[in-house]
């Protein structure tokens, strides 16, 4: 691939994160389950789902468009989502951003690539305190 090519995908990358997190970041509702310490079962459903559903987006489109490869950011949701909201959030973001790719496109790898990406990044039992 070429390097000014490459260059053009990541700024692409780069502004639909800043149009995902600048819409998210507008709501509330967001913002409260985004900078609590401790969450819920049900507030981290709903974390993942406000994540993970712009992203499946991103990727339904991908699909749809044979040159668009720069709109699937699941790999770096999975992850950040591991980061605040714990394994079990990053797993099941994982899972749901590869839904898509698993039966619009057949990539049989994405689903369990993303979930990997997402479980071992989360914070452990006692959340790094000792």
């Amino acid at each position: 691939m070429e390097s000014r090519l490459i260059f053009i995908n990541l700024l692409v990358k780069l502004g639909i994160a800043a149009a995902v997190s600048s819409s998210l970041v507008r709501s509330k509702e967001f913002k409260s389950l985004l900078f609590r310490e401790e969450r819920t079962f049900r507030q981290k459903v709903y974390l993942v789902l406000w994540f993970s559903l712009p992203i499946m987006v991103g990727v339904g489109i991908r699909i749809s468009q044979k040159s668009f490869a720069a709109g699937d950011m699941s790999f770096e949701t999975a992850l950040l989502l591991g980061v605040i909201g714990g394994r079990w959030a990053g797993s099941l973001g994982g899972v749901l951003m590869g839904i898509p790719a698993l039966l619009g496109h057949g990539e049989w790898a994405a689903m369990p690539f993303d979930v990997l990406a997402g479980f071992p990044r989360g914070p452990t039992a006692d959340h790094g305190r000792r």
